[in-house]
């Protein structure tokens, strides 16, 4: 792109983007600081807090190692439960925000109710009228 300035460290990782955007990488190659937010690590290689602008995010882990939710502190932001055959509820906490589910490519799309009770997937805008009834 003309006027782009798009920088790549020794290792090959990017260190800036044509919009401007910088970022840092540790010794493993982890990205831990990417357009403005720092990330921290855990012995397993795992993202375990960012920091977006002085608000911190912890993030929380099951025992088989998937990610189960997102805590301020000890305020819970949101939690993901996971179901049959690959689907999530996705929870907040006021309560259900939506349901993910993994199309054959193991790509994840979300499930939502509008008004009148139709389930409407994430990829809809890209398929008119793809409704289903719950």
């Amino acid at each position: 792109m003309p006027g782009a300035t798009i920088a790549y460290d020794n290792a090959g990782n990017m260190t800036q983007d044509n919009l401007g955007n910088t970022y840092s990488y540790d010794a493993e190659g982890h990205s831990v600081s990417s357009g403005g937010v720092q990330t921290s690590f855990d012995a397993f290689g795992r993202a375990m807090e960012q920091n977006r602008n002085g608000t911190y995010t912890q993030i929380v882990y099951s025992p088989t190692g998937q990610k189960f939710a997102f805590m301020n502190g000890a305020t819970l932001q949101q939690y993901i439960v996971p179901m049959v055959a690959g689907m999530q509820a996705v929870y907040n906490n006021s309560g259900l925000q939506y349901y993910r589910h993994a199309d054959w490519l193991q790509a994840f799309h979300e499930l939502t109710l509008d008004v009148i009770g139709l389930e409407r997937d994430s990829t809809d805008a890209l398929r008119p009228g793809a409704r289903r009834f719950l």
